[in-house]
């Protein structure tokens, strides 16, 4: 762990800032990309507890955007963290629905849009 940032003895973490900084020149106005309705409200809805509890500079992301990178965050940390879960948890709770274990099998390359598009079907 204690050499993870020397690029010589660890991976090249330069691509967390690189990231981030793409990330946070995002404006709203982008978020129309989701095309309204139902599908941008849900996008949005995620999106602002993925910002907020994984600290993204904004709270804009795409639907070609990865899913496990936007859960995995903007910095290295090898901590587990629940945020993608209590994200799907509101969602839950909004919506009135249940997100069954299955609808995440198979999905590990899966996009934001995606995600949220299989979400809109149980919504």
């Amino acid at each position: 762990m204690f050499f993870l940032g020397v690029r010589w003895l660890g991976p090249d973490l330069s691509f967390f800032a690189e990231l981030e900084s793409r990330q946070a020149a995002r404006t709203p106005g982008q978020m129309a990309a989701w095309g309204g309705g139902k599908r941008q409200a849900i996008a949005e809805r995620i999106a602002a507890h993925l910002h907020k509890g994984l600290r993204w500079p904004t709270a804009v992301f795409l639907p070609e955007d990865s899913w496990q990178v936007i859960c995995n965050g903007p910095k290295f940390d090898l901590l587990e963290n629940f945020v993608a879960a209590d994200a799907i948890a509101d969602f839950e709770d909004h919506y009135g629905v249940k997100v069954r274990r299955d609808f995440w099998e198979n999905r590990d390359e899966a996009t934001f849009g995606d995600i949220v598009d299989g979400l809109a079907l149980l919504a």
